[in-house]
């Protein structure tokens, strides 16, 4: 239930007390055991002795993993207490958003996946959403969204986008294509109308006689 997107450093103590007070048998050594899965005291009594490592010192967890850290404290009279922490989840790894392209222009309604096994929540515009299957629909609306996903260690990714309803296309020339005139948008339509040229005569060359063509 901890999460983290940096390095962590790990210390274990161990005092060994009888009714409140330290006791004179005194703690021999600490062991401790990293395992990426929930274990009970039989899971840990059953594991080989050349599994733990003996503690001397603090150590370091680097992301990315999921694991719980098991330290097992024996006295010298060879009792043993195990003790660990939460379930710690070390992750530096950014929220992925598909569907959509920072500082595009699309021209229908988006639908966007969010691709992360650890998210916190999504905003849009400043507003929390809801994910359906990891997806959410961006209306075409003539607005600009802001989508930033969260995960539960503290990334983040935040693409904005522009969505319309429609294309707002140009018309197809002799030698161009009808496209979509927003920046951003690539959306292409039909073919070149080609050339519709007169017939030259004893004075004139064959002319293009679409307005605004001088071929």
């Amino acid at each position: 239930g901890l999460f983290f997107n940096e390095t962590q450093d790990v210390t274990i103590a161990g005092e060994d007390l009888v009714n409140g007070a330290a006791d004179n048998t005194g703690v021999n050594k600490i062991y401790y055991y990293l395992s990426e899965t929930e274990m009970n005291k039989f899971d840990l009594d059953s594991l080989p002795t050349d599994a733990w490592e003996q503690y001397e010192e603090k150590f370091s967890i680097d992301p990315e993993c999921i694991l719980v850290v098991y330290a097992k404290i024996m006295d010298n009279a060879e009792n043993i207490t195990y003790i660990s922490s939460d379930g710690l989840v070390f992750d530096a790894t950014a929220p992925v958003i598909l569907g959509i392209e920072d500082g595009k222009t699309y021209c229908e309604s988006q639908t966007i996946t969010i691709n992360e096994d650890n998210l916190e929540r999504v905003t849009v515009n400043g507003s929390d959403v809801t994910l359906t299957d990891k997806t959410y629909e961006l209306l075409g609306a003539g607005a600009e969204y802001t989508v930033l996903a969260t995960d539960k260690a503290g990334n983040s990714t935040s693409i904005t986008v522009m969505v319309f309803n429609s294309h707002d296309m140009s018309e197809a020339t002799c030698t161009e294509v009808s496209k979509c005139q927003r920046e951003g948008c690539d959306h292409t339509e039909g073919t070149v109308l080609g050339h519709d040229m007169s017939e030259a005569t004893c004075t004139e060359v064959s002319k293009c006689q679409r307005e605004g063509c001088d071929h």
